[in-house]
């Protein structure tokens, strides 16, 4: 479930509005990307908005969002969202169209589980689990995915926490434990602040000193991806005999989105 709604989420990272920025929006298509991101939450100050992106760092949340928000207000941000991840969707999913009706059924069965869940300290999920539902089949299951991953990459930060490691910590084990090539968020933080990480890391036995991932570094990040999982258990709970039917649905929709990423 977790990696195709995470598939599908990707297409607002993918689109190629994300890249060029947002049509008739003056603004750095990074700053687009974050504000369109966190516009559910409304007209907050930039820097509360930032703490529902970790663990990008909070600083560089924080900048692009004050672009953002001083080019379009986000309403506008909210709408367009939408409006481009269900293009792409369309554009790489072919026939998409074709399966409106499951479409439809599986955006409404998740939307129906996410909201009798709970917020768990997820702002970013509380705020879009109040928005209305699409009319849209495509958009609405985009909107299903968006607030799946927003609820776990919460559950996920306040995983690591109750492990004892903050954001960039997190980032540079899970650097060292799945190697340099692994896409992370680590890049927003600043060298020094990577390297004050990566010396607690290793005071904590976590790395060695070459950098590399320890067996207890690599128990630890399980850990944290288990304790994860197991908050993020409510949500089969509540969708029961339904999860294999819906997995089944997503399935090749998260793969046209994985298919259609720029290369």
């Amino acid at each position: 479930m977790r990696a195709r709604t995470d598939a599908i989420n990707g297409a607002a990272f993918l689109m190629p509005w994300a890249f060029t920025g947002y049509p008739g929006i003056a603004c750095s298509p990074a700053a687009a990307t974050m504000a369109a991101r966190v516009a559910a939450l409304g007209p907050v100050p930039a820097r509360v908005a930032a703490d529902a992106c970790l663990p990008i760092a909070p600083q560089v949340a924080a900048r692009q969002i004050a672009e953002g928000f001083a080019a379009a207000p986000p309403e506008l941000w909210f709408a367009r969202r939408g409006e481009g991840a269900a293009a792409f969707i369309r554009g790489v999913a072919g026939a998409v169209d074709g399966l409106a009706r499951t479409l439809a059924e599986a955006g409404a069965v998740l939307h129906g589980v996410l909201r009798a869940t709970s917020t768990d300290g997820a702002a970013l999920f509380a705020a879009l689990r109040e928005r209305s539902t699409p009319a849209d089949p495509v958009e609405g299951l985009f909107r299903a995915c968006e607030m799946h991953r927003e609820r776990r990459g919460a559950q996920h930060v306040t995983a690591a926490t109750a492990h004892g490691l903050d954001p960039c910590e997190l980032l540079v084990l899970t650097a060292a434990v799945r190697g340099p090539g692994v896409h992370t968020v680590l890049g927003s933080w600043p060298q020094r602040r990577r390297d004050e990480a990566g010396a607690r890391l290793r005071e904590l036995g976590f790395v060695d000193l070459e950098g590399a991932a320890t067996d207890a570094g690599r128990a630890c990040r399980e850990a944290i991806e288990r304790t994860t999982d197991l908050a993020d258990m409510t949500l089969v709970q509540h969708l029961g005999a339904d999860a294999e039917s819906i997995v089944e649905a997503l399935t090749p929709i998260a793969a046209a989105v994985v298919r259609g990423a720029p290369t």
